[in-house]
Protein backbone atom coordinates (compact mmCIF):
# COMPACT_ATOMS: atom_id res chain seq x y z
CA UNK A 1 0.00 0.00 0.00
CA UNK A 2 1.18 3.51 -0.79
CA UNK A 3 0.11 7.01 0.21
CA UNK A 4 1.03 9.90 -1.46
CA UNK A 5 1.58 12.98 0.07
CA UNK A 6 2.00 16.04 -2.16
CA UNK A 7 3.98 18.54 0.05
CA UNK A 8 5.96 16.00 1.79
CA UNK A 9 7.26 15.09 -1.80
CA UNK A 10 7.81 18.51 -2.55
CA UNK A 11 9.64 19.40 0.05
CA UNK A 12 11.66 15.80 -0.74
CA UNK A 13 12.54 16.77 -4.19
CA UNK A 14 13.76 20.27 -2.86
CA UNK A 15 16.36 18.83 0.47
CA UNK A 16 16.84 15.72 1.72
CA UNK A 17 14.08 15.36 4.30
CA UNK A 18 14.67 13.84 7.68
CA UNK A 19 12.22 12.50 10.35
CA UNK A 20 13.51 13.40 13.55
CA UNK A 21 11.81 11.56 16.67
CA UNK A 22 12.67 13.42 20.34
CA UNK A 23 14.76 15.95 21.17
CA UNK A 24 14.41 20.11 19.80
CA UNK A 25 14.17 20.64 16.25
CA UNK A 26 17.21 23.40 14.96
CA UNK A 27 16.11 26.28 13.46
CA UNK A 28 14.89 26.11 10.05
CA UNK A 29 14.43 22.51 10.14
CA UNK A 30 11.81 21.43 7.06
CA UNK A 31 9.94 19.63 9.71
CA UNK A 32 8.92 22.15 12.23
CA UNK A 33 5.30 23.32 11.63
CA UNK A 34 4.56 26.86 13.02
CA UNK A 35 1.49 26.82 14.88
CA UNK A 36 -0.35 29.76 16.90
CA UNK A 37 1.92 29.21 20.09
CA UNK A 38 5.17 30.86 18.00
CA UNK A 39 3.45 33.80 17.33
CA UNK A 40 1.89 34.61 20.53
CA UNK A 41 4.93 33.49 22.24
CA UNK A 42 7.03 35.60 20.07
CA UNK A 43 5.01 38.49 20.46
CA UNK A 44 4.60 38.30 24.21
CA UNK A 45 8.37 38.00 24.59
CA UNK A 46 8.51 41.29 22.01
CA UNK A 47 6.00 43.45 24.44
CA UNK A 48 8.26 42.33 27.37
CA UNK A 49 5.58 39.95 29.02
CA UNK A 50 6.12 37.18 31.24
CA UNK A 51 5.29 34.17 29.56
CA UNK A 52 5.15 29.81 30.11
CA UNK A 53 4.41 27.04 27.91
CA UNK A 54 2.41 24.33 29.68
CA UNK A 55 2.13 21.16 27.90
CA UNK A 56 2.63 17.07 28.37
CA UNK A 57 6.61 15.91 26.95
CA UNK A 58 7.27 15.67 23.73
CA UNK A 59 5.05 18.15 22.40
CA UNK A 60 7.52 20.67 20.68
CA UNK A 61 8.09 22.97 23.44
CA UNK A 62 11.94 22.83 23.31
CA UNK A 63 11.35 22.90 19.75
CA UNK A 64 9.28 26.16 20.37
CA UNK A 65 12.27 27.45 22.51
CA UNK A 66 14.92 26.85 20.16
CA UNK A 67 12.77 28.42 17.22
CA UNK A 68 11.96 31.81 19.11
CA UNK A 69 15.48 32.12 20.55
CA UNK A 70 16.30 32.02 16.55
CA UNK A 71 14.14 34.65 15.78
CA UNK A 72 14.73 36.89 18.42
CA UNK A 73 18.63 36.77 18.31
CA UNK A 74 18.12 38.03 14.74
CA UNK A 75 16.50 40.97 16.27
CA UNK A 76 19.31 41.62 18.65
CA UNK A 77 17.45 40.32 21.46
CA UNK A 78 20.06 38.45 23.98
CA UNK A 79 18.79 35.32 24.54
CA UNK A 80 19.61 32.71 27.64
CA UNK A 81 18.69 28.99 27.76
CA UNK A 82 19.04 27.19 30.65
CA UNK A 83 17.57 23.24 30.84
CA UNK A 84 16.59 22.69 34.39
CA UNK A 85 17.43 19.31 34.24
CA UNK A 86 21.25 19.82 34.42
CA UNK A 87 20.92 20.83 37.66
CA UNK A 88 18.44 18.11 38.95
CA UNK A 89 20.05 15.94 42.04
CA UNK A 90 18.98 15.15 45.17
CA UNK A 91 22.36 15.76 46.41
CA UNK A 92 22.41 19.44 45.41
CA UNK A 93 21.84 21.73 48.35
CA UNK A 94 20.15 24.80 47.28
CA UNK A 95 23.11 26.78 47.37
CA UNK A 96 24.66 24.88 44.65
CA UNK A 97 21.62 24.76 42.84
CA UNK A 98 21.18 28.40 42.23
CA UNK A 99 25.00 28.73 41.80
CA UNK A 100 24.70 26.36 39.32
CA UNK A 101 21.33 28.01 37.66
CA UNK A 102 23.97 31.81 37.78
CA UNK A 103 26.80 29.66 36.39
CA UNK A 104 25.06 28.78 33.05
CA UNK A 105 23.40 31.85 32.62
CA UNK A 106 27.39 33.36 33.20
CA UNK A 107 28.56 31.07 30.62
CA UNK A 108 25.92 31.18 27.88
CA UNK A 109 26.04 35.21 28.13
CA UNK A 110 29.76 35.42 28.53
CA UNK A 111 29.09 37.59 31.39
CA UNK A 112 32.44 37.15 33.78
CA UNK A 113 34.90 34.67 34.01
CA UNK A 114 34.79 32.23 36.65
CA UNK A 115 37.03 33.03 38.79
CA UNK A 116 35.63 36.61 39.11
CA UNK A 117 32.20 34.71 39.18
CA UNK A 118 33.10 32.74 41.93
CA UNK A 119 34.65 35.21 44.75
CA UNK A 120 31.54 37.10 43.75
CA UNK A 121 29.59 34.18 45.26
CA UNK A 122 31.86 33.97 48.09
CA UNK A 123 31.94 37.18 48.98
CA UNK A 124 28.05 37.92 49.13
CA UNK A 125 27.83 34.48 51.60
CA UNK A 126 26.35 36.10 53.99
CA UNK A 127 22.81 35.89 51.94
CA UNK A 128 20.86 33.37 51.03
CA UNK A 129 21.51 31.58 47.87
CA UNK A 130 18.31 33.33 46.50
CA UNK A 131 19.13 36.73 47.44
CA UNK A 132 22.47 35.91 45.82
CA UNK A 133 20.55 35.03 42.49
CA UNK A 134 18.27 37.93 42.60
CA UNK A 135 21.78 40.06 43.03
CA UNK A 136 23.50 38.21 39.94
CA UNK A 137 20.85 39.35 38.09
CA UNK A 138 20.34 42.82 39.21
CA UNK A 139 24.22 43.68 39.32
CA UNK A 140 26.23 41.08 36.70
CA UNK A 141 23.60 40.53 34.09
CA UNK A 142 22.01 43.73 33.93
CA UNK A 143 25.22 45.82 34.62
CA UNK A 144 27.08 44.05 31.88
CA UNK A 145 24.34 44.23 29.29
CA UNK A 146 22.89 47.09 28.98
CA UNK A 147 20.36 48.56 26.35
CA UNK A 148 19.36 45.62 25.26
CA UNK A 149 16.24 43.38 26.24
CA UNK A 150 17.17 40.14 27.97
CA UNK A 151 15.50 36.85 27.50
CA UNK A 152 15.96 33.79 29.62
CA UNK A 153 14.11 30.55 29.01
CA UNK A 154 14.08 28.19 31.63
CA UNK A 155 13.47 24.89 29.86
CA UNK A 156 12.31 21.61 31.64
CA UNK A 157 11.57 24.00 34.62
CA UNK A 158 8.44 20.91 36.07
CA UNK A 159 12.09 19.11 37.42
CA UNK A 160 12.58 21.32 39.82
CA UNK A 161 9.87 19.40 42.37
CA UNK A 162 12.91 16.92 42.11
CA UNK A 163 15.26 18.98 44.08
CA UNK A 164 15.41 18.30 47.74
CA UNK A 165 14.38 21.79 48.93
CA UNK A 166 11.34 23.76 48.64
CA UNK A 167 11.24 25.65 45.24
CA UNK A 168 9.11 28.40 46.13
CA UNK A 169 11.97 30.61 46.75
CA UNK A 170 13.16 30.15 42.66
CA UNK A 171 9.19 31.09 41.87
CA UNK A 172 9.12 34.15 43.92
CA UNK A 173 12.48 35.45 42.81
CA UNK A 174 11.50 35.56 39.22
CA UNK A 175 7.98 36.98 39.75
CA UNK A 176 10.20 39.99 41.89
CA UNK A 177 12.59 39.93 39.31
CA UNK A 178 9.58 40.67 36.96
CA UNK A 179 8.02 43.36 39.12
CA UNK A 180 11.13 45.18 39.33
CA UNK A 181 10.60 46.05 35.58
CA UNK A 182 8.25 49.16 36.89
CA UNK A 183 10.34 50.34 39.70
CA UNK A 184 14.08 50.42 37.35
CA UNK A 185 12.89 50.31 33.60
CA UNK A 186 16.40 50.83 32.61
Amino acid sequence: MSIDNALLKQKQSNQEYQYQVGGSLLPGNPTYIKRQADIDLYKALKQGDFCYIFNARQMGKSSLRVQIISQLKAEGVVCCSVDVTEFISRDFTEEQWYLSIIYRINEELSLINKKELFAWWKELSELSAVQRFNEFIKTILLETIVNQNIVIFLDEIDSILNLNFNPDNFFAAIRYLYNQRADYPS
